[in-house]
Protein backbone atom coordinates (compact mmCIF):
# COMPACT_ATOMS: atom_id res chain seq x y z
CA UNK A 1 0.00 0.00 0.00
CA UNK A 2 1.39 3.39 -0.95
CA UNK A 3 2.02 5.96 1.74
CA UNK A 4 -0.85 8.46 2.18
CA UNK A 5 -0.41 11.91 0.68
CA UNK A 6 -0.11 14.47 3.46
CA UNK A 7 -0.79 18.18 3.52
CA UNK A 8 -0.22 20.87 6.13
CA UNK A 9 -3.10 21.97 8.35
CA UNK A 10 -3.40 24.52 11.16
CA UNK A 11 -3.71 23.03 14.62
CA UNK A 12 -5.20 24.76 17.65
CA UNK A 13 -3.27 24.68 20.90
CA UNK A 14 -5.78 22.47 22.68
CA UNK A 15 -5.82 19.99 19.78
CA UNK A 16 -2.02 19.77 19.76
CA UNK A 17 -1.99 19.20 23.51
CA UNK A 18 -4.46 16.35 23.03
CA UNK A 19 -2.62 14.76 20.09
CA UNK A 20 0.94 14.80 21.47
CA UNK A 21 0.39 12.67 24.62
CA UNK A 22 -1.24 9.98 22.49
CA UNK A 23 1.92 9.51 20.40
CA UNK A 24 4.73 10.86 22.59
CA UNK A 25 5.79 9.93 26.10
CA UNK A 26 5.83 13.60 27.20
CA UNK A 27 3.24 16.35 26.66
CA UNK A 28 4.41 19.62 25.07
CA UNK A 29 5.98 22.02 27.59
CA UNK A 30 4.38 25.32 28.54
CA UNK A 31 5.08 28.43 26.49
CA UNK A 32 3.69 27.25 23.14
CA UNK A 33 3.60 29.93 20.43
CA UNK A 34 2.03 27.95 17.59
CA UNK A 35 1.48 24.42 16.31
CA UNK A 36 1.30 22.94 12.82
CA UNK A 37 -0.08 19.60 11.71
CA UNK A 38 -0.09 17.20 8.77
CA UNK A 39 -3.32 15.50 7.67
CA UNK A 40 -4.07 12.81 5.10
CA UNK A 41 -6.47 13.06 2.16
CA UNK A 42 -9.42 12.21 4.40
CA UNK A 43 -8.59 15.08 6.72
CA UNK A 44 -7.34 12.87 9.56
CA UNK A 45 -4.62 14.50 11.64
CA UNK A 46 -1.51 12.29 11.36
CA UNK A 47 1.29 14.41 12.84
CA UNK A 48 1.82 17.51 14.97
CA UNK A 49 4.73 19.84 15.73
CA UNK A 50 4.60 22.34 18.58
CA UNK A 51 6.80 25.42 18.58
CA UNK A 52 7.40 27.52 21.68
CA UNK A 53 9.86 29.52 23.69
CA UNK A 54 13.28 27.89 24.14
CA UNK A 55 13.38 25.63 27.18
CA UNK A 56 16.93 26.80 27.93
CA UNK A 57 16.51 30.25 29.49
CA UNK A 58 19.78 31.63 28.09
CA UNK A 59 18.50 30.96 24.55
CA UNK A 60 15.22 32.77 25.21
CA UNK A 61 16.25 36.08 23.66
CA UNK A 62 12.90 37.05 22.13
CA UNK A 63 14.10 36.23 18.61
CA UNK A 64 14.48 32.47 18.93
CA UNK A 65 11.86 29.71 18.99
CA UNK A 66 12.25 25.99 19.63
CA UNK A 67 10.45 23.02 18.09
CA UNK A 68 9.53 21.48 21.42
CA UNK A 69 7.69 18.37 20.18
CA UNK A 70 7.12 16.52 16.92
CA UNK A 71 5.21 13.27 16.78
CA UNK A 72 3.17 11.23 14.34
CA UNK A 73 1.15 8.03 14.15
CA UNK A 74 3.65 6.41 11.80
CA UNK A 75 2.93 8.55 8.74
CA UNK A 76 5.95 8.45 6.42
CA UNK A 77 8.07 11.68 6.24
CA UNK A 78 5.47 13.62 8.23
CA UNK A 79 7.99 15.03 10.68
CA UNK A 80 10.31 16.32 7.95
CA UNK A 81 7.35 18.15 6.45
CA UNK A 82 6.53 19.70 9.83
CA UNK A 83 10.12 20.81 10.54
CA UNK A 84 10.23 22.66 7.23
CA UNK A 85 6.81 24.22 7.81
CA UNK A 86 7.74 25.28 11.35
CA UNK A 87 10.77 27.22 10.10
CA UNK A 88 8.80 28.93 7.34
CA UNK A 89 6.14 29.96 9.86
CA UNK A 90 8.70 31.22 12.37
CA UNK A 91 10.36 33.35 9.68
CA UNK A 92 6.99 34.77 8.64
CA UNK A 93 6.37 35.81 12.26
CA UNK A 94 9.65 37.73 12.34
CA UNK A 95 11.76 35.30 14.39
CA UNK A 96 15.40 34.98 13.38
CA UNK A 97 16.22 31.51 14.68
CA UNK A 98 14.50 28.17 15.20
CA UNK A 99 16.22 25.34 17.08
CA UNK A 100 15.50 21.82 18.24
CA UNK A 101 17.31 18.93 19.91
CA UNK A 102 17.65 15.20 19.38
CA UNK A 103 19.18 12.53 21.56
CA UNK A 104 22.71 11.34 20.86
CA UNK A 105 22.44 8.16 18.86
CA UNK A 106 19.50 9.30 16.73
CA UNK A 107 20.45 9.80 13.11
CA UNK A 108 18.74 13.15 12.60
CA UNK A 109 17.81 12.09 9.07
CA UNK A 110 14.36 13.67 9.34
CA UNK A 111 15.91 17.01 10.26
CA UNK A 112 18.56 16.86 7.55
CA UNK A 113 15.85 15.97 5.07
CA UNK A 114 14.09 19.20 6.02
CA UNK A 115 17.28 21.22 5.53
CA UNK A 116 18.44 21.42 9.16
CA UNK A 117 22.00 21.13 10.42
CA UNK A 118 23.79 20.38 13.68
CA UNK A 119 25.28 23.53 15.19
CA UNK A 120 26.32 22.31 18.67
CA UNK A 121 26.26 19.38 21.06
CA UNK A 122 24.97 19.98 24.56
CA UNK A 123 25.15 17.81 27.68
CA UNK A 124 21.74 16.73 28.98
CA UNK A 125 20.49 18.22 32.19
CA UNK A 126 20.48 15.90 35.22
CA UNK A 127 17.61 13.42 35.20
CA UNK A 128 16.90 13.88 31.50
CA UNK A 129 16.42 10.16 30.94
CA UNK A 130 13.85 9.69 33.68
CA UNK A 131 10.12 9.62 33.13
CA UNK A 132 9.56 12.15 35.93
CA UNK A 133 11.89 14.74 34.38
CA UNK A 134 11.24 15.26 30.63
CA UNK A 135 14.41 15.56 28.60
CA UNK A 136 15.66 19.03 27.78
CA UNK A 137 16.28 17.60 24.30
CA UNK A 138 12.85 16.76 22.87
CA UNK A 139 12.87 13.47 21.01
CA UNK A 140 11.09 13.37 17.66
CA UNK A 141 9.11 10.75 15.71
CA UNK A 142 7.42 9.73 18.95
CA UNK A 143 10.53 7.86 20.12
CA UNK A 144 11.31 7.69 23.86
CA UNK A 145 14.55 9.39 24.90
CA UNK A 146 17.70 7.29 25.02
CA UNK A 147 19.00 6.10 28.35
CA UNK A 148 22.06 7.88 29.71
CA UNK A 149 22.70 10.09 26.68
CA UNK A 150 26.16 11.64 26.61
CA UNK A 151 25.37 14.67 24.48
CA UNK A 152 22.37 16.22 22.74
CA UNK A 153 22.80 17.58 19.21
CA UNK A 154 21.37 21.08 18.70
CA UNK A 155 19.90 21.73 15.23
CA UNK A 156 18.83 24.79 13.28
CA UNK A 157 17.62 25.27 9.67
CA UNK A 158 20.43 25.48 7.14
CA UNK A 159 19.07 28.57 5.36
CA UNK A 160 19.54 31.06 8.21
CA UNK A 161 20.89 34.32 6.81
CA UNK A 162 23.37 34.77 9.68
CA UNK A 163 26.28 32.87 11.30
CA UNK A 164 25.28 30.09 13.68
CA UNK A 165 26.46 31.86 16.82
CA UNK A 166 25.28 31.18 20.35
CA UNK A 167 22.35 33.56 20.98
CA UNK A 168 23.59 34.33 24.50
CA UNK A 169 26.74 35.99 23.11
CA UNK A 170 25.45 37.19 19.76
CA UNK A 171 24.66 40.88 19.25
CA UNK A 172 21.36 40.85 17.39
CA UNK A 173 21.09 42.95 14.27
CA UNK A 174 18.20 45.38 14.58
CA UNK A 175 16.30 47.50 12.05
CA UNK A 176 13.79 50.30 12.57
CA UNK A 177 11.15 48.27 10.70
CA UNK A 178 10.96 44.50 11.05
CA UNK A 179 8.71 41.96 9.41
CA UNK A 180 5.43 40.77 10.87
CA UNK A 181 2.81 38.24 9.75
CA UNK A 182 0.52 38.85 6.79
CA UNK A 183 2.77 41.45 5.19
CA UNK A 184 2.40 43.86 8.13
CA UNK A 185 5.32 45.57 9.84
CA UNK A 186 6.54 46.39 13.30
CA UNK A 187 7.09 50.14 13.56
CA UNK A 188 9.61 51.20 16.17
CA UNK A 189 9.22 54.58 17.87
CA UNK A 190 11.14 56.62 20.40
CA UNK A 191 8.44 58.75 22.00
CA UNK A 192 9.73 61.84 23.77
CA UNK A 193 7.96 62.63 27.04
CA UNK A 194 7.60 66.13 28.55
CA UNK A 195 10.48 65.65 31.01
CA UNK A 196 12.89 64.52 28.27
CA UNK A 197 12.57 60.76 28.74
CA UNK A 198 12.39 58.72 25.55
CA UNK A 199 10.14 55.68 25.59
CA UNK A 200 10.80 52.81 23.19
CA UNK A 201 7.52 51.57 21.68
CA UNK A 202 6.63 48.99 19.04
CA UNK A 203 3.41 49.12 17.01
CA UNK A 204 2.29 46.05 15.03
CA UNK A 205 -0.66 45.65 12.72
CA UNK A 206 -2.91 47.95 10.71
CA UNK A 207 -3.49 51.48 11.98
CA UNK A 208 -7.15 51.22 10.98
CA UNK A 209 -7.80 48.12 13.12
CA UNK A 210 -11.06 48.41 15.08
CA UNK A 211 -9.31 47.54 18.37
CA UNK A 212 -5.82 48.28 19.66
CA UNK A 213 -4.31 46.02 22.32
CA UNK A 214 -1.86 47.86 24.59
CA UNK A 215 0.50 45.58 26.53
CA UNK A 216 2.19 46.88 29.69
CA UNK A 217 4.98 44.92 31.40
CA UNK A 218 5.96 44.88 35.06
CA UNK A 219 8.99 45.76 37.15
CA UNK A 220 12.44 44.55 36.03
CA UNK A 221 11.42 43.12 32.63
CA UNK A 222 10.96 44.52 29.11
CA UNK A 223 8.27 44.52 26.45
CA UNK A 224 9.73 41.22 25.24
CA UNK A 225 7.40 39.73 27.87
CA UNK A 226 4.72 39.94 25.17
CA UNK A 227 6.69 38.50 22.25
CA UNK A 228 4.50 35.39 22.00
CA UNK A 229 1.25 37.34 22.24
CA UNK A 230 1.89 39.73 19.35
CA UNK A 231 1.49 37.23 16.47
CA UNK A 232 -1.54 35.69 18.18
CA UNK A 233 -3.22 39.08 18.57
CA UNK A 234 -2.38 40.09 15.01
CA UNK A 235 -4.13 36.94 13.91
CA UNK A 236 -7.27 38.24 15.64
CA UNK A 237 -7.19 41.44 13.57
CA UNK A 238 -5.90 43.77 16.28
CA UNK A 239 -3.30 46.49 16.25
CA UNK A 240 -0.77 45.84 19.04
CA UNK A 241 1.20 48.45 21.00
CA UNK A 242 3.89 47.43 23.49
CA UNK A 243 6.58 49.55 25.07
CA UNK A 244 9.41 49.56 27.60
CA UNK A 245 8.32 51.39 30.72
CA UNK A 246 10.37 54.40 31.78
CA UNK A 247 13.95 53.45 32.81
CA UNK A 248 13.42 49.88 31.57
CA UNK A 249 14.99 48.26 28.52
CA UNK A 250 15.52 50.78 25.73
CA UNK A 251 13.55 53.56 27.47
CA UNK A 252 15.45 56.30 29.27
CA UNK A 253 15.04 57.58 32.81
CA UNK A 254 14.14 61.24 32.26
CA UNK A 255 14.06 63.74 35.12
CA UNK A 256 10.63 63.08 36.63
CA UNK A 257 10.27 61.16 39.88
CA UNK A 258 9.87 57.43 39.37
CA UNK A 259 6.47 56.38 40.61
CA UNK A 260 3.12 54.96 39.65
CA UNK A 261 1.59 58.36 38.86
CA UNK A 262 4.37 59.10 36.40
CA UNK A 263 4.10 55.66 34.77
CA UNK A 264 0.37 56.21 34.26
CA UNK A 265 0.94 59.65 32.75
CA UNK A 266 3.61 58.15 30.48
CA UNK A 267 1.09 55.64 29.18
CA UNK A 268 -1.52 58.33 28.54
CA UNK A 269 1.06 60.18 26.42
CA UNK A 270 1.94 56.98 24.56
CA UNK A 271 -1.73 56.33 23.78
CA UNK A 272 -2.15 59.84 22.38
CA UNK A 273 0.81 59.14 20.09
CA UNK A 274 0.24 55.56 18.99
CA UNK A 275 -3.53 54.98 19.37
CA UNK A 276 -5.32 58.35 19.48
CA UNK A 277 -8.72 56.90 18.52
CA UNK A 278 -10.68 53.66 18.51
CA UNK A 279 -11.37 50.98 21.08
CA UNK A 280 -8.64 49.90 23.49
CA UNK A 281 -7.90 46.61 25.21
CA UNK A 282 -5.44 47.40 27.99
CA UNK A 283 -3.40 44.52 29.38
CA UNK A 284 -0.96 44.81 32.27
CA UNK A 285 1.10 42.37 34.32
CA UNK A 286 2.12 43.00 37.95
CA UNK A 287 3.43 46.60 38.04
CA UNK A 288 1.88 46.97 34.59
CA UNK A 289 -1.52 46.10 36.08
CA UNK A 290 -0.95 48.75 38.77
CA UNK A 291 -0.03 51.24 36.03
CA UNK A 292 -3.33 50.59 34.24
CA UNK A 293 -5.35 50.95 37.43
CA UNK A 294 -3.71 54.33 38.06
CA UNK A 295 -4.25 55.31 34.41
CA UNK A 296 -8.01 54.84 34.80
CA UNK A 297 -7.95 56.95 37.96
CA UNK A 298 -5.85 59.81 36.57
CA UNK A 299 -7.25 59.85 33.03
CA UNK A 300 -10.98 59.09 33.26
CA UNK A 301 -11.51 60.53 29.77
CA UNK A 302 -10.12 57.23 28.43
CA UNK A 303 -12.82 55.10 30.10
CA UNK A 304 -15.31 55.22 27.17
CA UNK A 305 -12.63 53.89 24.82
CA UNK A 306 -11.64 50.96 27.07
CA UNK A 307 -13.28 47.86 25.62
CA UNK A 308 -11.58 45.55 28.12
CA UNK A 309 -9.11 45.89 30.99
CA UNK A 310 -7.09 42.72 31.67
CA UNK A 311 -5.11 42.85 34.89
CA UNK A 312 -2.68 39.95 35.39
CA UNK A 313 -1.36 39.39 38.93
CA UNK A 314 -2.54 42.74 40.30
CA UNK A 315 -2.04 43.35 44.04
CA UNK A 316 -4.89 44.63 46.16
CA UNK A 317 -2.76 47.52 47.44
CA UNK A 318 1.02 47.90 47.39
CA UNK A 319 3.60 45.22 46.75
CA UNK A 320 5.20 43.53 49.75
CA UNK A 321 8.36 41.63 50.60
CA UNK A 322 6.25 39.13 52.53
CA UNK A 323 4.08 37.07 50.22
CA UNK A 324 2.71 34.40 52.54
CA UNK A 325 2.50 32.99 56.05
CA UNK A 326 4.72 30.56 57.87
CA UNK A 327 8.42 30.40 58.80
CA UNK A 328 9.73 30.07 55.24
CA UNK A 329 7.90 33.16 54.02
CA UNK A 330 9.04 35.04 57.11
CA UNK A 331 12.67 34.11 56.39
CA UNK A 332 12.35 35.15 52.76
CA UNK A 333 10.81 38.44 53.83
CA UNK A 334 13.79 39.14 56.10
CA UNK A 335 16.18 38.61 53.19
CA UNK A 336 14.12 40.79 50.88
CA UNK A 337 13.90 43.55 53.48
CA UNK A 338 17.68 43.49 53.92
CA UNK A 339 18.14 43.78 50.17
CA UNK A 340 15.63 46.65 49.96
CA UNK A 341 17.45 48.42 52.78
CA UNK A 342 20.80 47.95 51.04
CA UNK A 343 19.38 49.37 47.81
CA UNK A 344 18.26 52.49 49.70
CA UNK A 345 21.29 52.95 51.96
CA UNK A 346 24.19 51.86 49.75
CA UNK A 347 23.11 52.15 46.12
CA UNK A 348 26.58 53.04 44.83
CA UNK A 349 28.11 49.94 46.41
CA UNK A 350 25.50 47.77 44.76
CA UNK A 351 25.99 49.57 41.45
CA UNK A 352 29.69 48.66 41.58
CA UNK A 353 28.81 45.03 42.21
CA UNK A 354 26.19 45.03 39.43
CA UNK A 355 28.73 46.33 36.89
CA UNK A 356 30.83 43.22 37.53
CA UNK A 357 28.00 40.80 36.85
CA UNK A 358 27.86 39.01 33.48
CA UNK A 359 25.68 40.72 30.92
CA UNK A 360 23.25 37.80 30.98
CA UNK A 361 22.35 38.47 34.64
CA UNK A 362 19.04 40.24 35.17
CA UNK A 363 20.71 42.48 37.78
CA UNK A 364 23.69 43.53 35.63
CA UNK A 365 24.20 47.28 35.20
CA UNK A 366 25.60 48.68 32.01
CA UNK A 367 25.57 51.91 30.09
CA UNK A 368 23.05 51.93 27.28
CA UNK A 369 22.00 54.78 25.06
CA UNK A 370 18.98 53.90 22.92
CA UNK A 371 19.37 54.74 19.24
CA UNK A 372 17.18 54.52 16.19
CA UNK A 373 18.68 51.08 15.49
CA UNK A 374 17.23 49.57 18.69
CA UNK A 375 14.33 48.08 16.80
CA UNK A 376 13.94 44.95 18.92
CA UNK A 377 13.23 44.79 22.65
CA UNK A 378 16.00 43.63 24.92
CA UNK A 379 15.51 40.13 26.31
CA UNK A 380 12.72 40.00 28.86
CA UNK A 381 14.90 39.69 31.96
CA UNK A 382 17.16 42.64 31.06
CA UNK A 383 14.72 45.38 32.02
CA UNK A 384 16.95 46.82 34.74
CA UNK A 385 20.26 46.86 32.85
CA UNK A 386 20.27 50.65 32.56
CA UNK A 387 18.52 51.50 35.86
CA UNK A 388 20.78 52.53 38.77
CA UNK A 389 20.06 50.92 42.13
CA UNK A 390 18.78 54.15 43.70
CA UNK A 391 16.06 54.31 41.07
CA UNK A 392 15.12 50.67 41.65
CA UNK A 393 14.77 51.46 45.36
CA UNK A 394 12.70 54.59 44.71
CA UNK A 395 10.31 52.76 42.40
CA UNK A 396 9.97 49.81 44.77
CA UNK A 397 9.15 52.04 47.74
CA UNK A 398 6.52 53.89 45.70
CA UNK A 399 4.89 50.60 44.71
CA UNK A 400 5.03 49.34 48.29
CA UNK A 401 3.40 52.50 49.67
CA UNK A 402 0.25 52.23 47.53
CA UNK A 403 -3.09 52.07 49.32
CA UNK A 404 -6.18 50.18 48.13
CA UNK A 405 -8.08 52.29 45.60
CA UNK A 406 -10.38 50.14 43.46
CA UNK A 407 -12.98 52.90 43.14
CA UNK A 408 -11.99 54.18 39.68
CA UNK A 409 -12.36 50.67 38.24
CA UNK A 410 -16.06 50.56 39.15
CA UNK A 411 -16.88 52.73 36.14
CA UNK A 412 -15.66 49.91 33.86
CA UNK A 413 -18.07 47.34 35.34
CA UNK A 414 -17.79 43.93 33.70
CA UNK A 415 -15.09 45.14 31.31
CA UNK A 416 -12.49 44.27 34.00
CA UNK A 417 -10.94 40.80 33.84
CA UNK A 418 -8.56 39.69 36.62
CA UNK A 419 -6.07 36.84 36.17
CA UNK A 420 -3.72 35.30 38.74
CA UNK A 421 -1.63 32.16 39.03
CA UNK A 422 -2.36 29.80 41.88
CA UNK A 423 1.39 29.34 42.45
CA UNK A 424 2.39 33.00 42.28
CA UNK A 425 4.81 33.70 45.13
CA UNK A 426 5.48 37.32 44.13
CA UNK A 427 1.89 38.55 44.24
CA UNK A 428 -0.12 35.72 45.81
CA UNK A 429 -3.56 35.04 44.31
CA UNK A 430 -5.16 36.04 47.61
CA UNK A 431 -4.21 39.62 46.75
CA UNK A 432 -6.05 39.43 43.44
CA UNK A 433 -9.04 37.78 45.13
CA UNK A 434 -9.27 40.74 47.54
CA UNK A 435 -9.28 43.13 44.61
CA UNK A 436 -11.97 41.08 42.87
CA UNK A 437 -14.11 41.15 46.03
CA UNK A 438 -14.14 44.95 45.85
CA UNK A 439 -15.22 44.89 42.17
CA UNK A 440 -18.52 42.98 42.10
CA UNK A 441 -18.87 43.10 38.31
CA UNK A 442 -15.27 42.12 37.46
CA UNK A 443 -14.40 38.64 36.27
CA UNK A 444 -11.80 36.70 38.29
CA UNK A 445 -9.85 33.70 37.01
CA UNK A 446 -7.23 31.82 39.01
CA UNK A 447 -5.08 29.83 36.60
CA UNK A 448 -3.99 26.45 37.90
CA UNK A 449 -0.31 25.50 37.92
CA UNK A 450 0.70 29.08 37.01
CA UNK A 451 3.34 31.24 38.67
CA UNK A 452 4.13 34.95 38.38
CA UNK A 453 5.37 34.15 34.86
CA UNK A 454 1.76 33.53 33.79
CA UNK A 455 1.98 35.69 30.62
CA UNK A 456 5.14 33.90 29.47
CA UNK A 457 4.02 30.36 30.17
CA UNK A 458 0.36 30.69 29.20
CA UNK A 459 0.47 32.98 26.18
CA UNK A 460 -2.46 31.32 24.41
CA UNK A 461 -4.70 31.53 27.49
CA UNK A 462 -3.85 35.19 28.04
CA UNK A 463 -4.51 35.94 24.36
CA UNK A 464 -7.90 34.22 24.58
CA UNK A 465 -8.82 36.38 27.56
CA UNK A 466 -7.68 39.53 25.76
CA UNK A 467 -9.85 38.78 22.73
CA UNK A 468 -12.83 37.20 24.47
Amino acid sequence: MSAPRLHLVPVRSRDAKAFVPAWHRHPPPAGQVFAVGAADEEGTLRAVATVGQPVARHLDDGQTLEVTRTCNDGAHNANSMLYGAAWRAAKALGYRRLITYTQEGESGALLRGAGWRVIARRPPRPGAASRAAPSASPAFCGKPPCRNPETSPLYEPHDLDEPALHPAIEDARAHPITSSPSGLFTHFHHIRLPDGARVAAWVDGPSDAPVTAVLVHGLSVTSALWRSHVPLLLGRGMQVVRYDQRAHGHSTRGTAALGLNQLADDLAHILRTTAPRGHLVLVGHSMGAMTLTRLVARHPELAPRIHRLVLISPPYAGVSTRTGTGPLHALLAVGRNLLASACSRAPQVLDTARRRLPSTSRWALRSHTPTASDARPLPCRQGLHAMPTRDIAALWHDLADQQPDPGPLHQLGDRVHLLAGDRDTHIPPEQTRRLAASLPHARLEIVSDASHALPLRHAQLVTDRITR
